[in-house]
C-alpha cells in the first residue's frame, strides 16, 4: 500500500496549491498497477464502498458530489469577484488579478480569465447565480450563458 504525505499550507506568499508527494512503497516495484482493493477508503459517504455498492447508490452519490462542487464554485466565483473589484491583486507587481489567481491557485492563465469574466458576469444575473449556488446548474453552463 502506498503512504501519501501532503506539506502544510503556509500563508508566504506562493502558489496556494501544494504538490502531493506519493511515497513510494517496498513493495511498489513488484506491483506496477495499483491494486484497488488495498487503497484506504475515503469514506466520502458514510457507508458507501464505491466497489461493492450498487450502480444507483454510486449514481446517487456521484450526482449529489457535482452539485456540491456546483455551489462551492460559485461561492468561490463570488469572493474572486469581490477580490478582484476591491484590487486585492493589485500592489505586489503582478498584471491582473487573473495572473494573481494563476499564480496563487494554479489556475492556467486562459482559465483564470474565463473564470474572472464568469464571477464577473454573474453579479449581473442573480437567477442564474442563485441556480449555481444551489447547485443545480453547473460551471459548464454557467461559462456557456455568461
Amino acid at each position: 500500500m502506498r503512504a501519501w504525505s501532503c506539506p502544510l499550507i503556509d500563508d508566504t506568499l506562493g502558489p496556494v496549491i501544494t504538490v502531493i508527494e506519493q511515497v513510494p512503497s517496498p513493495t511498489a516495484a513488484a506491483s506496477p498497477t495499483p491494486d484497488i482493493s488495498r487503497m484506504p477508503s475515503m469514506d466520502l459517504i458514510p457507508g458507501l464502498d464505491a466497489q461493492t455498492a450498487p450502480l444507483a447508490d454510486l449514481e446517487t452519490a456521484i450526482c449529489g458530489w457535482a452539485g456540491r462542487l456546483a455551489a462551492a464554485t460559485c461561492g468561490w466565483l463570488v469572493l474572486l469577484s469581490a477580490f478582484e473589484r476591491r484590487g486585492g491583486w493589485s500592489g505586489i507587481g503582478l498584471r491582473s488579478c487573473a495572473h494573481w489567481l494563476s499564480w496563487r491557485c494554479g489556475i492556467g492563465l486562459r482559465a483564470a480569465r474565463e473564470h474572472l469574466a464568469t464571477a464577473r458576469a454573474l453579479e449581473q444575473l442573480p437567477t442564474v447565480r442563485a441556480a449555481f449556488a444551489d447547485g443545480t446548474i453547473s460551471y459548464s453552463k454557467v461559462r456557456a450563458i455568461t
